[in-house]
């Protein structure tokens, strides 16, 4: 059983490292700025959990992977998806990438029996909160859009009003979706109940 469940493990990770790999080659050539869009980070770090287990790291990996992945999966019109006629190949990592994430918290989850700790959730709203505002301060610098932080390019978010109202919206939106994974995470009993030594 620890065989079978360590090669589904290296399947997946295999997965991620060979979409996300071929994901940041596109990313390049378009726009090297793009490399820095949340689901990248997201991707980088299951790939060094795959490798060393680091709590903190883990914390961001699930609610990054369950609320920035999924939420690519429901609005799939990002301007970042490939055309799937000019790059079918890119256009199958893009989705294995954001994929791939999602199945690898399911496994650690389940098979290694891993837990986000019980502060998960004011760490990862902490780094998200500096992540936001290095990205805006980026995009500025560099006339970028990277996370929507200067113009929205998605329906939804024109919907919600005109800059800064629609950033506002979607933080908040981010926020109750942080807080109903945490939800649902204590629920399932994938939270540690104990204080424990973060590494």
């Amino acid at each position: 059983m620890f065989t079978k469940n360590r090669s589904a493990k290296w399947i997946i990770g295999v997965t991620l490292i060979v979409s996300q790999t071929l994901a940041t080659i596109h990313n390049i050539r378009i726009n090297p700025h793009q490399v820095l869009w949340l689901c990248n980070i997201t991707a980088t770090l299951g790939i060094i959990l795959l490798f060393t287990f680091r709590q903190r790291l883990f914390d961001l990996f699930v609610f990054f992977s369950w609320a920035g992945d999924i939420l690519t999966l429901l609005i799939p019109d990002s301007v970042t998806l490939p055309s799937v006629d000019t790059y079918p190949v890119f256009w199958i990592s893009y989705w294995l990438k954001h994929i791939s994430p999602l199945v690898l918290t399911v496994y650690f989850f389940y098979h290694e029996r891993r837990k986000i700790s019980y502060q998960a959730i004011t760490f990862v709203i902490g780094i998200m909160f500096t992540y936001t505002a290095l990205i805006y301060v980026w995009d500025v610098i560099f006339d970028q859009n990277i996370m929507d932080l200067i113009e929205p390019t998605l329906d939804l978010e024109r919907a919600f009003g005109s800059w800064p109202i629609y950033v506002f919206v979607d933080i908040l939106i981010a926020l109750v979706w942080f807080g109903a994974i945490y939800m649902l995470a204590v629920r399932l009993g994938f939270v540690a109940r104990a204080k424990q030594k973060i590494l």
